[in-house]
C-alpha cells in the first residue's frame, strides 16, 4: 500500500511518458549482476525486459516501451526503513530531471541471494562513470574538457535553483573522531572540510566537490590517492591539505578550482557565478589558438600527481 501511493503520487506529479516514475516487478529484471559496493549502496547492472516507457500511442490508447535495455539499480544500505530512504532518493530524481542528470525509471526490490532490498531502476551509461571515460579518452581536447565541465555545471545549476543540495556521493559521511570514515571509499577526497566536522551539507559544500572533480577531469586521477586511509586523509583535508595542479590546467581553472575549494565555504563562488566564468574561458579557449597549442605543450610535460601541497 505504501509503494502503491508513492507510486501514484509520482506519477501525478509526471507530465511526460518519459518522465513516469512506476513499479517494476523483480520478474522484469535478468542478469542482475554486482558492479561497486560503497558505504551507503551497493550498484548493480541488470537487464529490463521490458524496457523503459518511449511514448504512448494516441491511437491504441497504449504506452510504447523500449524493449530488453541495459539498467542500474542502486540498492541504498539503510540500516532503518527499507523503502524511505529510497522513496526519498527517487523524489529528487523527480525534482531534478534533466538531460545532464541520471534519470531514475522506477522503483524495484532485488531478489538475490544477500540482497532482498528495495533499489532505484535508472539509466545505463555504456561509458560508465566520468573517471571511466576519462581513462578510456585521455586524448580528450581542451575545449571538450571545458565543455564537460560546463555540463557538470549546468546540471548541478539545476539542482540549486530548486534549493535542493547534490550530496548523494558523500551521503554517508561521518565527523572524523568516528572510526567508521574508514568505510567511507571513495568519497572523503571530495568532502569539504566542514562536513568532516559535524557541519551540515550545503551548496557550498557541493561546490568544493564541483572543484575536485574539475582538477580530476584534467588530471585524470583519482584525488589524494597517495593517501589509502580515509581517516588520515580527513584530517589532512581539515588541516588544509590543497591539490596540486597538473600543468596544463590553464590558469583561470586553477584559479576557479582552488576558489571552489575554499576552507571558508562563504569564500566559494555560487554555481551561476562559476557558469559564468566557465562561459568566459570557453570563449577564450574557442577563439585563441595559442591556449590550445599552450595546453597541448604542457601535457607533455605531464607528471602524474601525487604530490600534496598544504597552505
Amino acid at each position: 500500500k505504501v509503494i502503491d501511493e508513492f507510486i501514484c503520487e509520482c506519477q501525478s506529479n509526471s507530465g511526460l511518458p518519459l518522465h513516469i516514475m512506476e513499479w517494476i516487478s523483480p520478474d522484469q529484471l535478468e542478469d542482475i549482476t554486482p558492479l561497486v559496493k560503497g558505504g551507503i549502496s551497493t550498484i548493480y547492472v541488470a537487464t529490463w525486459k521490458r524496457g523503459a516507457i518511449l511514448d504512448f500511442n494516441e491511437s491504441k490508447q497504449e504506452f510504447v516501451y523500449s524493449g530488453p535495455q541495459k539498467v542500474v539499480l542502486k540498492s541504498l544500505n539503510s540500516p532503518g526503513n527499507p523503502y524511505e530512504m529510497v522513496f526519498r532518493e527517487a523524489k529528487k530524481f523527480i525534482q531534478i530531471r534533466s538531460g545532464d542528470i541520471v534519470n531514475a525509471y522506477g522503483i524495484t526490490k532485488i531478489k538475490i541471494p544477500g540482497n532482498n532490498n528495495y533499489a532505484i531502476v535508472m539509466n545505463y551509461f555504456a561509458d560508465g562513470n566520468l573517471r571511466d571515460y576519462l581513462i578510456r579518452n585521455r586524448g580528450i581536447n581542451l575545449k571538450d574538457k571545458i565543455f564537460a565541465i560546463w555540463r557538470i555545471c549546468l546540471a548541478l545549476s539545476n539542482i540549486h535553483q530548486q534549493d535542493l543540495i547534490h550530496c548523494h556521493l558523500h551521503r554517508s559521511c561521518r565527523p572524523v573522531d568516528d572510526k567508521r570514515i574508514d568505510k567511507l571509499y571513495g568519497t572523503v577526497p571530495y568532502m569539504a572540510p566542514e562536513l568532516l566536522l559535524h557541519k551540515k551539507y550545503s551548496k557550498a559544500t557541493d561546490i568544493y566537490s564541483l572543484g575536485v572533480l574539475m582538477w580530476e577531469i584534467f588530471a585524470v586521477n583519482q584525488p589524494f590517492d597517495y593517501i589509502p586511509d580515509n581517516y588520515q586523509l580527513a584530517k589532512e583535508i581539515i588541516c588544509g591539505l590543497k591539490l596540486q595542479m597538473v600543468p596544463e590546467i590553464p590558469n583561470r581553472i586553477q584559479n576557479l578550482i582552488y576558489r571552489c575549494m575554499d576552507t571558508n565555504p562563504l569564500k566559494r563562488p555560487t554555481i551561476e557565478q562559476i557558469l559564468v566564468i566557465i562561459k568566459s574561458i570557453y570563449k577564450e579557449i574557442y577563439e585563441s589558438k595559442e591556449l590550445i597549442i599552450e595546453y597541448e605543450k604542457k601535457k607533455s610535460y605531464y607528471s602524474p600527481p601525487g604530490i600534496f601541497l598544504k597552505p
